[in-house]
């Protein structure tokens, strides 16, 4: 996991926001293979020197401190007024948030060479667009965390997928659960950089009672994707139960599963049947795809690392990202009118027993 090829002064980062993806999530690690956080990618990465943090709980501030042995600062003023001024700044703090706190740090004086801001951009896509829009008139480069694209066993399906391994796509499933934007964004731009860009998004199913009129809603619904419009099913499942992160790929060749959040990647072959003469199933034995994800973080570093040393284009940008949230917004949109439509029927139907 190092960068020996680089010679160069290693690249200042400071880390705003120290919750459970910014530190938490691996603080307390013995395990030297498990890379969660901005904070714990950044100190086992040879290629940065983390110079900062920024987050309003004391606590945090004192423990980002005591391991990482830099200053933390309650507010972003506090650490520019100490001239602590990084090339990367990484922005983690709540959704809600963010725009706020990216407007800060784009018109605080300092600009970072790059920002990586947590996934989804915002909490809409107006101010998403706002965000890209004024990144790019500073000339700041926007990454977004998105982390499936940066991890290598997700490069390899895109890999197979390119070169027909598996045949031409028939149909696709993805099981998310934990809200739309929350989650499902995930997996909208995991096809995204699969198969292309979203051309047609119908609602099929309102999702969960309990959640319907919450702020992150779980509808089910179809997108077709890339050229060849391939239907891909988004099934919400409920968070309260466990957690569902699954995505099933059926091609004429052949199926790819990407099970447990990536944990495991399954590429399954079409073998003829050795007790059914002329059919033809999925082999029983598939072949593994070896996977990143227990260290993904790393990766999304080393990209950045590579991007701000040689040039090289980063998978997961503002743009991209925005992309994703315009997918994420129609279904919204399209979610509301379904629900509205739900909801005066079911009145229309109370009345009628009523009389």
């Amino acid at each position: 996991m190092k960068s020996a090829k680089y010679s160069s002064e290693p690249i200042t980062a400071a880390v705003v926001g120290l919750g459970s993806i910014g530190m938490g999530l691996d603080y307390d690690t013995t395990d030297s293979g498990v890379i969660l956080t901005h904070c714990g990618a950044l100190q086992k990465h040879s290629g940065f020197k983390l110079v900062g943090g920024v987050d309003p709980d004391s606590q945090k501030r004192a423990q980002f401190e005591k391991k990482f042995r830099c200053e933390a600062f309650p507010d972003l003023a506090s650490m520019f007024s100490k001239k602590i001024e990084p090339d990367l700044i990484v922005l983690s703090v709540p959704t809600k948030s963010h725009a706020q706190e990216f407007r800060k740090i784009l018109t605080s004086g300092h600009l970072p060479k790059i920002l990586l801001c947590e996934k989804p951009l915002a909490e809409n896509f107006a101010d998403s667009k706002a965000m890209i829009e004024l990144a790019e008139s500073k000339g700041v480069t926007i990454a977004v965390n998105f982390v499936r694209r940066f991890e290598p066993g997700v490069k390899k399906v895109r890999d197979l997928l390119s070169h027909d391994v598996i045949g031409g796509l028939q149909k696709g499933l993805v099981w998310y659960s934990k809200g739309l934007l929350n989650n499902g964004s995930h997996f909208i731009d995991l096809l995204h950089f699969w198969l292309g860009s979203a051309a047609e998004i119908e609602i099929c199913g309102l999702g969960h009672s309990s959640n319907r009129f919450g702020e992150d809603p779980d509808p089910d619904f179809l997108v077709r994707f890339g050229n060849s419009l391939t239907p891909i099913y988004f099934l919400s499942a409920c968070e309260k139960h466990f957690s569902m992160r699954e995505v099933e790929l059926i091609g004429e060749k052949g199926a790819i599963y990407y099970r447990r959040g990536g944990m495991e990647i399954i590429h399954h072959s079409v073998e003829f049947s050795s007790l059914f003469q002329g059919y033809q199933f999925l082999g029983d034995e598939g072949k593994k795809i070896q996977t990143e994800l227990a260290r993904v973080q790393w990766f999304v570093f080393e990209h950045i690392f590579k991007h701000l040393k040689s040039g090289e284009a980063l998978p997961s940008t503002g743009r991209t990202a925005l992309a994703a949230m315009e997918v994420v917004e129609k279904v919204k949109n399209q979610w509301k009118q379904q629900e509205q439509l739900h909801h005066s029927q079911q009145q229309t139907h109370r009345k009628a027993l009523q009389n």
